[in-house]
């Protein structure tokens, strides 16, 4: 059986290189999206994934299946557009190594995903069924992506949601917001980074926390950068708190936090029933800790998701 499913975006990353010689930025080219990270991270843990979305006819989507192939992620469910290009992201560093996102995605392949493309049966093998809200911004992949999380349900799969909530893509924060109401009953897990959580209940980490989880997810994590995360499961509420470490590059940080939760959860059977004891409860959210903040000292997504031993031996000393 399939452990993880996860469905949306696949794009490339244009991380920022060295400059020329000269003084022209370069960039370098890595696979990345969000839905995609999250199962090359669970992997990691020896979880079986498989990737749904859409990539382009073109060089760009060649790499990306490529990229998913090489890590051992399904590709079944990965369609080819035959005229929308592959969708691009181009990132943006600061002097502290927080990333921004410019993005070329009007049109961009993952857009067009349609519910007829949908590998169902691919859907109703996952233990796990995760998605982001990057599916839900146009008409067509956002019915891709409920027909889809439906089909999950009904099969007895584990829901897992990550809004990556962008801005640039959403005509307002409200628009966002509005479009997730109908989602959270649906969902078991939910993972939030701090800004979102304040975006979507205008709470402090604690409080927010007991928001969410009454909307209707029954595990509910926020990662709060530097400070590490906080969390709310079947045992309690708590946090853990972070390594430090030098931060080079934040992206994919929180998608290799939740990537690791979800394939640890995976690999120990891949039931909510196991947080109900606190001592695997701690060591899963160390363990996310652990490689959330590995990822922040190496540039790029895919590349700079951590083995499984180095996340260990980190999380051992939270």
């Amino acid at each position: 059986m399939v452990k993880i499913v996860s469905l949306g975006e696949l794009l490339i990353d244009f991380t920022p290189g060295k400059p020329t010689p000269t003084g022209e930025p370069t960039f370098t080219q890595n696979p990345g999206g969000a839905p995609a990270n999250l199962l090359v991270a669970a992997a990691k843990f020896g979880a079986e994934g498989a990737f749904i979305g859409k990539v382009g006819p073109d060089a760009f989507g060649d790499f990306l299946a490529a990229a998913l192939k090489e890590r051992r992620i399904g590709t079944s469910g990965l369609v080819r557009s035959p005229s929308v290009g592959t969708t691009l992201a181009f990132v943006h560093l600061s002097e502290s190594g927080e990333r921004s996102f410019s993005f070329y995605r009007n049109l961009g392949a993952d857009m067009t995903l349609t519910p007829d493309e949908v590998n169902l049966a691919l859907v109703k093998s996952a233990r796990i069924f995760h998605f982001g809200s990057l599916s839900l911004t146009h008409p067509e992949p956002y019915a891709a992506t409920l027909l889809a999380l439906q089909t999950a349900k009904e099969a007895g799969a584990i829901i897992s949601f990550d809004p990556n909530y962008r801005a640039q893509l959403w005509p307002s924060p409200a628009k966002f917001q509005e479009t997730l109401k109908p989602f959270w009953p649906l969902i078991d897990i939910l993972k939030v980074s701090e800004e979102e959580s304040r975006l979507l209940t205008d709470q402090g980490p604690t409080e927010a926390l007991k928001t969410l989880a009454a909307w209707g997810p029954k595990v509910v994590l926020i990662s709060l950068g530097p400070l590490g995360a906080g969390y709310l499961t079947p045992y309690g509420l708590g946090a853990v708190k972070a390594p430090k470490v030098k931060v080079v590059d934040t992206t994919a940080a929180g998608d290799a936090f939740f990537g690791a939760f979800l394939g640890r959860l995976a690999t120990l059977g891949g039931e909510l029933s196991a947080l109900d004891d606190p001592q695997i409860s701690s060591e899963i959210l160390a363990v996310a800790v652990a490689a959330g903040s590995l990822t922040c000292q190496k540039k790029g997504a895919f590349p700079a998701i951590p083995d499984s031993a180095a996340v260990l031996e980190l999380a051992q000393r939270l």
